[in-house]
């Protein structure tokens, strides 16, 4: 694309919006964007090699899509039933999740209102 930091923001948002509304699922911080130096012309194609903050920024967005990748592969589609969804722990977690409406020991917990 061409154009400035508001065009890659604008483009960026129109893309995930009709990726969500066909079911995709976006991670974190999913685009990445360059517009070059102040003042300066160019192409990221022509450069010598990638600006630390460039690169910093493409790495953050691999590893949250790894990572929602992972997690998506574990938990999706939802189970129907959540009392089998209360009973799987999340990716990475050492204990029980807590089901909604229950503490860990399984006693109901009062919700005031």
């Amino acid at each position: 694309m061409v154009g400035n930091e508001e065009g890659a923001h604008k483009i960026i948002a129109d893309l995930f919006q009709a990726l969500n509304d066909t079911g995709f699922t976006v991670p974190a911080q999913g685009a990445t964007y360059w517009n070059g130096e102040a003042m300066r012309g160019g192409d990221y194609n022509d450069l010598d090699e990638t600006p630390k903050a460039v690169a910093s920024t493409n790495a953050t967005l691999v590893r949250n899509a790894v990572h929602l990748a992972k997690l998506l592969k574990q938990q999706y589609p939802g189970t129907q039933d959540l009392r089998e969804c209360c009973r799987t722990p999340l990716p990475g977690s050492s204990s029980r999740p807590i089901c909604a409406g229950r503490t860990r020991r399984g006693a109901r917990r009062t919700v005031r209102r």
